[in-house]
């Protein structure tokens, strides 16, 4: 890379040297452009790899402080099991757990609920530092299109797990019912 900057430097120079400044301007302006959005994309990298890291300590926090508050024991007695979804799956044949999970994706090991809240909570993070990166940089209708797709997503997650919630509860008291009428 630092080959090419050389070599357009040269470029310039010998084309500015032969008079031929219908090339050389253009060019010449397009490395201005280019060493004046360094800085910004070198601030943007930064604030980017702050907001990776910043998303990892938030997902910890979150897996952390709701399995601490016993979230996922309380969703486990509405019946939300992960674990033991994933294994009855296996068991039956139906899917085996590694083949639906690589190991690189980032969905592996991601066995409760605290633990998919915190995924949830690391790509927020994530996803408001990539708008301020590319707002930083000048790409407002790129960060607007993030933005809009952070704020769709977390209302639809939010609601979807408002609706499994309500249909674990009532299918657990539809269970209960059956079952204290000995019709299992």
């Amino acid at each position: 890379a630092v080959m090419v900057f050389v070599l357009a430097h040269a470029v310039v120079a010998a084309l500015d040297r032969l008079g031929l400044d219908a090339l050389s301007e253009p060019l010449t302006g397009t490395i201005d452009q280019f060493w004046a959005l360094l800085p910004s994309l070198a601030v943007s990298a930064l604030f980017l790899m702050v907001g990776v890291v910043a998303g990892r300590v938030v997902r910890q926090v979150v897996q952390s402080v709701l399995a601490g508050l016993g979230l996922d024991r309380w969703l486990a007695s509405l019946g939300l099991d992960l674990g033991r979804l994933r294994s009855d799956e296996a068991a039956d044949g139906e899917a085996d757990a590694e083949a639906a999970q690589p190991a690189g994706s980032a969905l592996a090991g991601v066995d409760t609920p605290s633990e998919i809240l915190g995924l949830v909570a690391q790509v927020v993070v994530v996803g408001v530092a990539l708008v301020e990166v590319l707002n930083n940089l000048g790409l407002e209708a790129w960060a607007g299109i993030v933005q809009g797709f952070l704020s769709v997503t977390l209302v639809n997650v939010v609601l979807a797990l408002a609706i499994v919630g309500v249909g674990f509860a009532v299918g657990n008291y539809v269970r209960g019912l059956i079952v204290a009428r000995g019709g299992e």
